[in-house]
């Protein structure tokens, strides 16, 4: 496949050109060496969590990492230990209950309503008969799009650039530029090997 002009103007295209991409965002990307469209496409994925084996909050385990549905049960809280702030909450389904906290992410209060269901991923700790969840990802639950919760990638990241929004970046620029994309194999290997074309 012959990389066109317009390819090549593309790839270099700067981060910024993107919607929701200026001042600190920008220079946080930057911070990781990302600062093109080119940047954004080959960042690869350090590992991959599965949003889609939901399970009961009556058979989390201790030490793993679930994937659960909740609704919230009490406002969020907010306390304060020097420079560290920690949000509490209860999390509910028809069964049982467990506790939520996050650190230093005070701005999602307003994002957790109470009553509301969301979908939560997190690391299960078990105290007694007690079970918690520290800094679980977590976004609103739909179960008309339950299909949709699926294998989600894992970035490299730096403080203060969440994995949500380097998704959505890449995800923007990956069906702009796949088209684009230089097939790097000979078509004889290819056709040794049976591999298909980017």
């Amino acid at each position: 496949m012959n990389q066109t002009r317009e390819g090549t103007d593309l790839f270099s295209r700067p981060v910024t050109a993107l919607p929701g991409v200026a001042g600190r965002r920008a220079a946080l990307l930057r911070r990781l060496g990302i600062t093109t469209w080119f940047d954004l496409l080959t960042w690869f994925p350090r590992d991959f969590e599965d949003w889609s084996m939901l399970t009961p909050l009556t058979e989390l385990i201790d030490g793993e990492d679930q994937t659960f549905v909740a609704r919230v049960v009490r406002k969020p809280a907010v306390t304060r230990r020097g420079r560290l702030s920690i949000i509490r909450t209860i999390l509910r389904d028809d069964a049982q209950a467990v506790a939520a906290v996050w650190f230093n992410q005070t701005w999602l209060v307003d994002r957790l309503k109470v009553d509301q269901w969301y979908i939560f991923r997190g690391r299960i700790t078990r105290s007694g008969a007690t079970f918690s969840v520290q800094n679980p990802a977590f976004e609103p639950w739909d179960p008309q799009k339950e299909s949709s919760y699926g294998i989600r990638p894992i970035y490299p990241l730096t403080e203060g650039l969440s994995q949500g929004v380097l998704r959505r970046l890449i995800q923007t620029v990956i069906p702009r530029l796949i088209g684009q994309i230089p097939e790097p194999l000979p078509d004889r290997i290819r056709r040794r090997h049976k591999l298909c074309a980017v």
